[in-house]
Parts: C-alpha cells; structure tokens; sequence
C-alpha cells in the first residue's frame, strides 16, 4: 500500500507538467502554427535522410565501371586515390592525376616525366572520398606518408567478381552481359557467389587434371626412356659377350693350330729303306774298278 500511495504522489505531480503543452498550444493560435511548421520541417528532414542511402547507392554503382584496373578491390564508390609513394592523387570519374608541380597543383591524363614508368599496380593507395583533397594535402601526407599498418588489397584486374567485369581492359570482360544493371541484392550476391564458387571449383579440377595429366605423361616419358636406357644396356651387354665367345673361340683355335705346329717339328724324320739287291750265288760278283786298281797300282 505505501507503495501504491508514492507512485500517487509522483503520477499527481507529473500529470500537470504533461498538461502544460496541450494548455499553451490550446491557448495561443501563434503556436498551433509554429508547432505545425517544426512537425513539417522534421517530417521534411527525415524524408531527405532516408533518401540519401538510395542515391547513394545508385551512384555507387555507376562509379565501378570507371575505376582503374590498378586500383584496388572492395569499393563500390571512389572519388580520388592518393599515392603517396608519387605524393600525387588519381582523380577516377576523368581519369586525371593531379600533382605538383613548379609550385601549383596540375592535373594530367600521366604522370610527370621520373613518374612515367611508375608501377601503380604495386603502389601504395588510398581511397579518399572528399572534394578536391589536393588543397589539403598536408593532412593527408602527414597521415598517410608513413603509415606502417598498410596492407596491399588485390587489385581489380587480379579479381573474379562479375561487377569489375564492364571495366575495359580487364582479363574478364567477355563476359561481361552488356548494358543490364545488375541488382546486388541478397539473392543475386549469392548467386555471385555460387557462380564464383563453381569457377573456382571448375578451375580447381582443370588444375586437377592437367596435374594428373602432366604426371602421367612425364611417367610414361620415363618408363619409355628406362626401357630404352635397359634396352641399350642389354644390346651392349650381349654384343660384349658375343665378342668375348668370338675371341675366345678364336684364341682356342690359334691354340690348337699352334700345338698341332709344334708336334709336327717334334717328331723325328724316318728315311725310307732301300731294297738291296742280291745276285745268284753261281756267278761271282764283280769287284769295283776301283778295288782293282788299288789292288794293282802298277798298272
């Protein structure tokens, strides 16, 4: 109960200061006219920041067609690019840099002359979204000169995503599907995604099977030339054992003529005998003329 008698007390002395502006405005016809006026004004107010979203986005969209392919990924809307590593700035809706030089600030469809063959791609760079940052340069090179924690993005030419696909130049714009705006939404984000998904897995297995494919094909260049290498080996080995077998049967046979040689010039030489001649025991034999004139030397 004593509960219940203080929220009365407190609801008692509220009601009268809740009464208040329904008693001013009820009073005064200035009033009624000037709170009309402020509920306009907010009702206008509102309207325009909620329409803000909406034309952003549509511009968003309409500004991805004109970035470079050197710039980086992830930004549906870019004004300006600073490169500190040049101390220039891209201006991307014309395509100009915007530089230093002999003390006023110039814009240029390149870079100046110890610039021209600068690789952007490799570049360090930062979105800015702002008008004409060039006049405020010294803010941002104080900011962005030696920042340590820079991570170098992707670049738009390296990416498979089909809104940087109307850009010219880019290793993709084939399929690029014409004129048609493409509505980022839920659905079609996902459909983005399942479409990159089944590239990559499409390219995943291509890989897949020009590896498999590389592999057989070096297997059987190897077992072809091991085969061929044996082959040759075995040739040289068989042509080694038939000139040994040749030589050697050679050798034997020069062995053999050899000893057959050397028997020969061994063995004694036997003269033939002749018949002698026996004469008929009646007669006698006649003596040598010499005999006889040895016996009679007077003769």
């Amino acid at each position: 109960m004593n509960f219940l008698k203080i929220n009365y007390k407190i609801i008692k002395k509220i009601v009268p200061i809740l009464k208040w502006p329904y008693i001013c405005i009820s009073q005064s016809t200035k009033t009624k006219k000037l709170m009309k006026k402020v509920i306009i004004l907010f009702v206008l107010i509102m309207c325009g920041m909620m329409s803000q979203p909406t034309q952003a986005q549509i511009s968003f969209q309409a500004n991805i067609g004109l970035q470079p392919l050197w710039g980086p990924i992830g930004y549906d809307h870019v004004e300006y690019y600073y490169l500190p590593d040049v101390d220039a700035y891209y201006y991307v809706p014309t395509h100009m840099f915007f530089y230093m030089e002999n003390g006023r600030w110039v814009n240029r469809p390149y870079l100046s002359g110890r610039y021209r063959n600068f690789d952007l791609f490799s570049a360090r760079k930062y979105v800015i979204n702002e008008d004409r940052p060039y006049l405020r340069h010294n803010q941002f090179r104080s900011r962005y000169l030696n920042a340590r924690d820079y991570r170098r993005p992707m670049a738009i030419r390296d990416s498979h995503d089909s809104r940087y696909f109307e850009i010219s130049g880019h290793p993709e714009h084939s399929k690029w599907r014409g004129n048609v705006v493409v509505n980022h939404g839920p659905q079609n984000m996902g459909r983005d995604i399942n479409r990159n998904q089944n590239m990559n897995r499409n390219q995943e297995v291509n890989r897949n099977q020009n590896m498999n494919r590389n592999q057989e094909v070096n297997r059987n260049q190897n077992m072809n030339r091991n085969q061929e290498v044996n082959r040759n080996q075995n040739q040289n080995v068989n042509r080694n054992q038939n000139q040994n077998v040749n030589r050697n049967q050679n050798t034997n046979q020069n062995q053999n003529v050899n000893r057959n040689q050397n028997t020969n010039q061994t063995k004694p030489q036997t003269q033939p005998q002749t018949p002698v001649k026996t004469q008929p025991t009646g007669k006698p034999q006649p003596q040598n003329n010499q005999n006889t004139k040895r016996e009679n030397p007077t003769r």
